[in-house]
């Protein structure tokens, strides 16, 4: 457990996929580029029981060249997003219906009828649920059999202490090493200042957070809630059983943003319940918070993606609040995985993440100090 926080409430770190994927393994904790081929080997037969998302890759795959046999995420989930969103301009009367569906499962039932927006909801949904059989339900056995005490990372997180750790991954890697779980409310922010314990942010969502829908009319029934899953001390992900439509009138789903291009829950959040817009507001204010008064961020297997527009606006509004108040320049220290680097310091990945930061977001002459620091070690 990390102590003495207070003392280090300046120095944020952020990690991406990639510092899941240099610790627990590519094998395990694939980047968006590898998941289609993680999930393939680690259930051989997904399509059987994921069949809309089956259907809709093949799908993409004529219009877009998604490759079905290793697929990769962010294409998949920005295909069917736009698909969905352009679904009362682009309806088509016979879609790619599956012949075969899990009878188990409740939602199904609510979509019986082959239309073209219901094919792209269920295909949604299913996306959600591979996401957490990948980075949830599998990589929690992992995590727990990793000897995370053993890892580079977790000794970084230990000897230099952050006041603030911000995550955009989905699983729960950095619950464990900080045995702590994750703040969703400003009430979770708080109480994690007074135990005294680093901030725990996730850019993104997470496999255990629960996001629940009522299906049921009542004019004085509650719509929406978002909540942890009931666990122990730094949670677990939602279990494949939970994510469905109950009897009790409850749709239940993770909380996760999709990794596409426009994001509604930030750039249209009228088009999302407010509980969501919440969560994820508390999360963005809190990074741009800390980055705005921290003297140092450490980047972790993150690279700052050009196509990830909001976060680099917020991140830039950021830079220049510190500018407003006159604070010394940002140190800002690099690590990327291996297969990032070369020996040609012109090629490698973290030269391209140094100028971007420079180029789009803090440009400002003397208002960053850049040190790629190498690869992350996978011990």
């Amino acid at each position: 457990m990390v102590t003495d926080v207070k003392e280090h409430r300046k120095k944020v770190f952020l990690l991406g996929a990639g510092a899941s994927q240099a610790t627990l393994g590519c094998e395990h904790a694939p980047t968006s580029r590898g998941f289609g081929k993680v999930l393939l080997a680690k259930f051989p037969n997904w399509s059987e029981h994921l069949p809309f998302l089956y259907e809709a890759l093949g799908y993409l795959r004529e219009q877009s060249r998604v490759d079905v046999s290793d697929w990769i995420l962010h294409e998949a989930w920005n295909g069917i997003d736009e698909n969905y969103k352009l679904r009362r301009v682009l309806r088509n009367p016979e879609p790619p219906w599956p012949t075969r569906i899990p009878k188990e499962r409740n939602l199904y039932s609510q979509y019986k009828h082959p239309y073209w927006d219901s094919f792209w909801t269920l295909a949604g949904w299913e996306l959600r649920k591979a996401l957490t059989w990948v980075y949830g339900i599998e990589l929690e056995a992992v995590i727990r059999d990793a000897s995370l005490q053993s890892k580079w990372i977790f000794n970084q997180v230990q000897e230099q202490n952050p006041g603030t750790i911000v995550t955009t991954n989905y699983d729960l890697m950095v619950e464990a090493m900080i045995v702590a779980r994750n703040s969703i409310t400003k009430r979770d922010f708080r109480n994690a200042e007074k135990a005294n314990r680093p901030c725990l942010i996730k850019l993104h969502g997470s496999v255990d957070w629960i996001f629940a829908s009522s299906w049921q009319m009542g004019p004085s029934q509650k719509r929406n809630y978002v909540e942890h899953t009931k666990d122990d001390r730094y949670g677990r992900s939602m279990t494949d059983m939970e994510i469905d439509l109950h009897e009790d009138g409850w749709e239940r789903r993770p909380l996760v943003v999709p990794p596409v291009k426009y994001k509604d829950e930030m750039m249209i959040p009228r088009n999302q319940p407010d509980e969501v817009v919440e969560a994820l507001t508390a999360q963005w204010f809190r990074f741009r918070d800390a980055l705005e008064s921290a003297h140092e961020l450490w980047v972790f297997g993150y690279r700052f993606p050009a196509e990830d527009a909001y976060g680099n606006r917020i991140l830039q509004e950021a830079a220049w609040a510190r500018a407003r108040g006159k604070l010394r320049p940002l140190r800002v220290l690099i690590y990327l995985r291996e297969d990032q680097l070369s020996d040609n310091p012109t090629v490698t990945e973290d030269k391209d993440v140094e100028n971007r930061l420079r180029d789009q977001i803090f440009f400002r002459p003397g208002s960053v100090d850049i040190e790629r620091r190498g690869p992350i070690p996978e011990v």
